[in-house]
């Protein structure tokens, strides 16, 4: 099963198979259930497909309608540093649109996003940390995020040693 997600990932590396992909074979809701396998291999190339997916935004709201943010929320409790990278690309990817905010808000992703941005690995945390930096950009969440956290996350990163990672905190 491993490789077959494998060769799909990569299959979907190319933006011309998306729509293929998501309209003829309902690969999101498979790959959002997959997210959630036992396996942690099948979870890993599930959200890396998935992540590739998400490259092209019109299959952002089919993502979120498949709740597909739980399935994020599993790879991040797998404590495996690929997966959070995953997730916090996934994140990343879906928080531009500001479409999307409302459901991410709403559906918890704050606090995975924290743990993410709190992690030891830089790359994690760089991804994740342009993802709340794009939330923190919609007025009508503002005070929620300083509510459940992020404000104080971004005063944290303001103080790290990383430019890059100072740089998305106070932007």
């Amino acid at each position: 099963a491993r490789g077959a997600l494998g060769a799909i990932a990569n299959m979907a590396e190319d933006y011309g198979t998306h729509h293929l992909m998501v309209n003829r074979v309902n690969a999101q809701h498979t790959l959002c259930a997959l997210m959630r396998h036992k396996n942690l291999a099948c979870q890993r190339e599930a959200a890396r497909a998935e992540s590739n997916i998400l490259s092209t935004s019109q299959f952002h709201e089919n993502f979120l309608q498949e709740d597909g943010l739980r399935s994020v929320f599993a790879i991040c409790r797998t404590k495996n540093i690929e997966c959070f990278y995953l997730a916090a690309i996934i994140f990343h990817k879906l928080s531009p649109i500001v479409a999307n905010h409302d459901t991410m808000i709403g559906k918890g992703v704050l606090q995975p996003l924290i743990s993410l941005i709190s992690g030891q690995e830089k790359d994690v945390a760089t991804q994740a940390a342009a993802a709340l930096r794009d939330l923190c950009s919609n007025k009508d969440h503002k005070i929620t995020i300083a509510q459940e956290g992020g404000l104080k996350c971004l005063i944290a990163l303001a103080r790290e040693k990383d430019l890059p990672l100072r740089i998305l905190a106070i932007g």
